[in-house]
C-alpha cells in the first residue's frame, strides 16, 4: 500500500507520540519558568534555534520553520505544528539555567 509522503510522515509522528508517552510522567513541570528556556541557541552546522515564549508557551524558530512547543515532561518539550510536529526539544539545565538543548538530534548551545 502506498501512503504517500504525507501518510508516511503522519504515522511517524504517530508512532513517535506513542513512543514519548510511554516514558511520560503525568504531571510533571519544567525545571524553569518558561521565560527562562527563551533565548539563541547555535550549532555550528545547523545554524541558530531561536527560542521565545508566546503567550502561556514557548515556541522555537529554526530555518525556515517555526512550531509552537507544547511541555511534555519535565525540560522536555513537544513542537506542536509543521511537518516537525511531534519531534522533541529537550533542554539542558545545568546551575538554575539552560545550556544546551537538543533538537533534531543535534546539540544547540545557548548563546551567552
Amino acid at each position: 500500500v502506498n501512503r504517500g509522503r504525507v501518510g508516511a510522515r503522519g504515522c511517524a509522528a504517530e508512532t513517535a507520540t506513542r513512543r514519548l508517552g510511554r516514558g511520560r510522567g503525568l504531571g510533571t513541570r519544567p525545571t524553569l519558568a518558561l521565560e527562562g528556556y527563551a533565548g539563541v541557541y547555535e550549532h555550528p552546522a545547523s545554524g541558530t534555534l531561536a527560542v521565545s515564549r508566546k503567550d502561556d508557551a514557548l515556541n522555537v524558530a529554526w530555518s525556515s520553520f517555526d512550531s509552537p512547543l507544547e511541555h511534555w515532561h519535565f525540560d522536555l518539550f513537544r513542537l506542536k505544528e509543521d511537518f516537525l510536529a511531534g519531534r522533541t526539544a529537550e533542554f539542558r539545565v545545568a546551575d538554575g539555567k539552560p545550556d544546551a538543548v537538543l533538537f533534531l538530534d543535534q546539540k544547540f548551545i545557548k548563546k551567552k
